[in-house]
């Protein structure tokens, strides 16, 4: 029994060992590929900017499996999630740099538009509709529930939830920044809104006004007063 004892020691040994290797060699792997997937989230912000946002460079950058076993899962719903944060900041900045949003409550578009402004009417209410699908989208994608969302853990093992929420929220997009869209968004809506009321005034006092060396000119004092009240509006 004695000659047995070391050969039981060293079986327990050799578990225990075996355990903590296999542990320490996953721990190892998973620090590693969250390291590749931070790298791959500064390269793919570098294309969202204020300016533009080149979804056809972040596609290629995601397009190649980086990572292996449960981190592919993390990396899966990483990428859906920042294309789909990509795709809606584009759509925001495409809307709000329209010129023609600028350009309603000119001399040139009353004398073109008026004096009904149909058009800059229909215009005005189909903008509006898109800007505002955009702004929810803008904030659904900033708000950590709907983060998480995207994320289906395919273990039991709440590492890879917190490995994805802090490269989702904590490595990737500057959310102060994402917000600002919705800011900017919100101030074109009252531009619009300001517009369709300046529009409309317009529309309902015809033959009261007229345009004159690119300068708008009322019959008399009170509904200069009165455009200019809804021209002040705009913030």
């Amino acid at each position: 029994m004695k000659k047995k004892m070391p050969l039981i020691i060293l079986a327990i040994f050799l578990l225990v060992a075996g355990v903590v290797g296999y542990f320490g060699y996953n721990y190892y792997i998973d620090e590693k590929e969250k390291t590749l997937l931070e790298d791959e989230m500064t390269e793919i912000v570098k294309y969202i900017n204020n300016d533009d946002v080149d979804i056809e460079k972040i596609k290629e950058i995601t397009a190649e499996d980086i990572t292996t076993g449960n981190r592919l899962a993390v990396e899966k719903a990483l990428e859906n999630y920042i294309i789909d944060m990509a795709n809606a900041i584009k759509t925001s900045i495409i809307l709000l740099d329209d010129q023609r949003m600028t350009n309603l409550l000119t001399a040139a578009n009353y004398q073109s538009d008026g004096p009904n402004f149909i058009s800059s009417k229909n215009y005005i209410s189909e903008t509006k509709q898109k800007l505002l699908q955009n702004k929810e989208s803008i904030l659904m994608l900033t708000d950590t529930t709907k983060v998480v969302e995207y994320f289906t853990n395919p273990t039991d093992d709440d590492y890879y939830d917190e490995m994805y929420k802090e490269l989702a929220i904590g490595n990737g997009l500057d959310m102060n920044s994402i917000r600002g869209f919705s800011d900017s968004i919100d101030s074109i809506i009252n531009l619009l809104d300001v517009s369709d009321e300046t529009l409309t005034f317009l529309s309902q006092n015809v033959g009261a006004w007229q345009i004159q060396n690119n300068q708008i000119y009322f019959t008399n004092e009170n509904l200069l007063n009165t455009y200019n009240s809804y021209i002040a509006k705009i913030k």
